[in-house]
């Protein structure tokens, strides 16, 4: 079974994509990462706990990620596609939280702890990427 973890700005398209890699038999979910994009990072993040509750898999931990660009921009949303929150659905309010690591760090850890056996599936902008290779590019 391959290990993924999942970089993602949760839109439309990135909840297709979850609804699938949690439903492919040969795919272990062992964390997600929210990152600006689509929406904001509290929309992302938001949608992130929201899927997963509606996905039944509040297990798998979660890590907020990167609310701008590396150089300090703003994302450029895309809430003329994906409408309001990002997903433009009313989605109930999520119960979940994130874990208290930044993206960045959330990503090391996985990347120390399963090695190899590890697959990063990047949905979005590639900022939590980008940090985590700046903070230690050996481990990646």
């Amino acid at each position: 079974m391959r290990k993924v973890l999942i970089d993602t700005d949760p839109g439309v398209d990135d909840a297709v994509a979850l609804a699938l890699a949690f439903c492919l038999p040969d795919l272990e979910v062992v964390g997600l990462t929210s990152v600006g994009g689509n929406a904001s990072i509290d929309d992302t993040t938001r949608n992130l706990a929201a899927l997963l509750t509606a996905l039944s898999q509040e297990r798998v931990p979660f890590a907020r990620g990167a609310a701008e660009q590396l150089n300090g921009a703003s994302f450029e949303h895309a809430y003329h596609i994906h409408r309001d929150g990002g997903l433009g659905i009313a989605l109930p309010a999520p119960l979940l939280s994130t874990i208290d690591l930044p993206a960045s760090d959330f990503i090391l850890k996985a990347a120390t702890e399963h090695r190899e056996a590890l697959t990063i599936i990047a949905l979005g902008p590639l900022t939590n990427l980008a940090t985590a290779l700046r903070r230690d590019q050996h481990v990646l």
